[in-house]
């Protein structure tokens, strides 16, 4: 006989409200995120670019045909999002992610087997003045993450969508 437990509210789940954090001023935001399709044959690296005051600026996404590794495709999603932001011209750049392992490989300039992608993350942010990597919740991430989810189903390739 199945007997129901009293409930209690103060520790009953509150769903989390999906927000954008700004970057600071004078500062764009990259959100990026990898992901794979629902077949699993496909993987996405997606990344939105908006500035200081919530203006979209760009997004766009490359799609791979094989690589579904989920934390080489975040690398990879960086990468992106540095290639975005080479496309818009900016040089002050805030780049965030809910991958905690990627931004800390990236941080601690760490050597996974997504190692090369690494790297090229490292050199390339030489072409800025200003980046800085950063992790966020998957509510603050939420725009990345649907694009990635989207362009899984598009042709393989890079695509970009300019604001």
């Amino acid at each position: 006989m199945f007997v129901p437990r009293e409930v209690n509210p103060s520790l009953s789940v509150v769903p989390r409200v999906k927000v954008w954090l700004p970057p600071g001023e004078n500062a764009a935001k990259l959100n990026y995120d990898g992901g794979v399709s629902s077949l699993g044959e496909r993987g996405v690296a997606a990344a939105v670019c908006r500035d200081s005051t919530c203006m979209y600026l760009g997004a766009s996404a490359v799609v791979f045909d094989g690589l579904i590794d989920p934390a080489s495709l975040e690398a990879h999603a960086c990468s992106e999002a540095l290639a975005l932001a080479r496309d818009l011209n900016l040089q002050n750049l805030v780049i965030a992610s809910d991958c905690l392992e990627v931004i800390s490989n990236i941080n601690n300039n760490a050597s996974p087997v997504y190692a090369p992608i690494i790297k090229e993350i490292l050199v390339s942010r030489n072409s800025f003045l200003t980046v800085s990597f950063c992790f966020e919740r998957r509510n603050n991430n939420f725009e990345a993450h649907s694009i990635a989810k989207e362009a899984a189903s598009l042709s393989v390739g890079r695509l970009v969508w300019l604001g």
